[in-house]
């Protein structure tokens, strides 16, 4: 959730996952064909694909901005020419490409297919097969979706991962919107379908992880948020790091992205029976009747996102 086309990071903590699902709010863009671009065009496109890429290979995370600004200022444009610069480069061979949207059941239709009546928000995707160099083949889905309360269910999206069933999530620089009311369908998702849940301090609030259900181990240093976000500090989150003898990270990775100051949380389910089966539906309002979803301290209170 909130990765962009960050399949990079997905695939170095995830490396035997069999299916990738990640969400952002950048266009998927058309299916590049480079054999087809004017003379003197790809060499601009490249550009411009390099010139996107600039943050996340040296800060680690995308810029949203920056990215609205590259993305569509050349015939290569949208997220896919990215996602198949990094699929290439760690060593994937991509075996089929479809433009895809989903239906109200969450179910992936072609692009092209006429929408249902009433359906004005699908969640219009990519669906990319790919095999590793071990040659299992392997499954990427990228949605240029909505995930706030708003756009969650109405555009299939929800029922899309539902029908995945149990996963493990991964949340980084994700600007805190998970610590909004206004994102709390996706956050009581995460908490209701995975069995592993790999973030920084801009995901889930610590406050949401019932001790009784989750084993918290933190890496690294939580020094609180940089200053446009100061008012996300969690001084549960501080306690954790302080007393629960937190690991080592030889490698930096989000807004505090330097290796002395960054920060990551594993937390692991304790019951994996309580895991959503796929199928089962959304499971926001029984996770929130059993204290899943209990409002965070109030020094931790966002600003409206």
């Amino acid at each position: 959730m909130f990765s962009g086309p960050d399949f990079l990071y997905a695939n170095a903590f995830f490396p035997n996952a069999t299916t990738y699902v990640m969400a952002g709010l950048e266009p998927v863009g058309p299916i590049p064909d480079l054999m087809r671009l004017p003379r003197g065009s790809v060499a601009e496109g490249l550009r411009h694909i390099e010139r996107s890429l600039s943050t996340i290979l040296t800060l680690s995370f995308f810029k949203t901005h920056d990215m609205r600004m590259t993305l569509g200022a050349s015939r290569v444009s949208g997220a896919l020419p990215l996602l198949y610069v990094f699929l290439a480069r760690t060593g994937n061979a991509i075996q089929d490409v479809s433009l895809i949207k989903l239906d109200a059941q969450g179910m992936p239709q072609p692009e092209n297919t006429p929408s249902a009546p009433g359906m004005r928000n699908a969640a219009h995707g990519v669906k990319i097969v790919f095999a590793a160099a071990d040659a299992r083949v392997r499954t990427l889905y990228y949605f240029s979706t909505n995930i706030a309360n708003d756009g969650f269910k109405v555009s299939g999206f929800e029922k899309f991962c539902d029908r995945l069933g149990t996963g493990d999530a991964f949340v980084k620089s994700a600007s805190y919107l998970l610590h909004s009311p206004n994102f709390s369908d996706v956050r009581n998702f995460l908490l209701g379908h995975t069995a592993q849940v790999l973030q920084d301090d801009t995901s889930i609030p610590v406050s949401y992880f019932a001790p009784d259900k989750w084993r918290l181990r933190p890496f690294g240093r939580y020094t609180g948020p940089i200053a446009v976000f100061a008012r996300n500090y969690q001084p549960k989150l501080t306690q954790l790091f302080q007393k629960g003898r937190a690991e080592s990270l030889d490698f930096g990775l989000g807004y505090q992205w330097r290796v002395s100051s960054s920060n990551l949380l594993l937390a692991t389910r304790i019951e994996p029976q309580a895991i959503n089966q796929p199928g089962a539906g959304s499971d926001s309002e029984s996770i929130a009747s059993k204290g899943l979803d209990v409002p965070p301290d109030s020094a931790e209170q966002p600003a409206t996102a």
